[in-house]
């Protein structure tokens, strides 16, 4: 059983993240766990993202993408929800690779949050919902973690003490 709205929102985040992926140098039949599309969701908006990969390989990957237009375009660090999803073609559901780098950054995105939230409830640990749809474009498997216990060891400016700690709360608070 699945509710619809998470059913809708995975396929709306497949359709939108196809749409706007751009990674023509890597193979479709290699690693397809990889090939992953996100959903950001804040108080006020999603923020869609997928791979974009140039000739480079320098590639900016889809978390990091959705990140960049939170914080680029609104200053909106304050994620409620995210969806990361994709999509196969064999018998089997396709838990999506996320990408270490991807996770990290959205760690800190929430940690962004946590600094200049004044209410303790709004520091809750938001829900990633890592999602696997076959190719009749029917949600096959879902699976549900949350930031911090998806990333437990991670490399944080919360290694760098409190004063950093401070100094980084106000710099965020400057940018809003």
């Amino acid at each position: 059983f699945m509710f619809p709205a998470i059913r809708d929102w995975a396929l709306e985040t497949l359709s939108v993240g196809q749409s706007m992926e751009n990674d023509p140098y890597s193979p479709r039949n290699l690693y397809p766990e990889r090939r992953y599309y996100v959903s950001l969701a804040t108080k006020e908006n999603k923020y869609f993202g997928a791979h974009h990969l140039m000739c480079d390989y320098h590639p900016v990957y889809a978390m990091e993408r959705a990140i960049l237009k939170a914080m680029d375009i609104k200053k909106d660090p304050f994620v409620a929800c995210v969806m990361v999803v994709a999509s196969h073609a064999g018998p089997k559901p396709l838990l999506p690779h996320v990408m270490y780098r991807d996770r990290q950054h959205l760690y800190e995105l929430n940690l962004y949050k946590d600094l200049i939230v004044d209410h303790e409830l709004d520091r809750l640990d938001p829900s990633i919902y890592l999602c696997s749809v076959n190719q009749e474009r029917k949600v096959d498997c879902l699976w549900r973690t949350t930031v911090k216990e998806w990333l437990p060891f991670p490399f944080s400016p919360m290694n760098f003490g409190r004063e950093f700690l401070q100094h980084l709360k106000n710099y965020q608070e400057v940018k809003r």
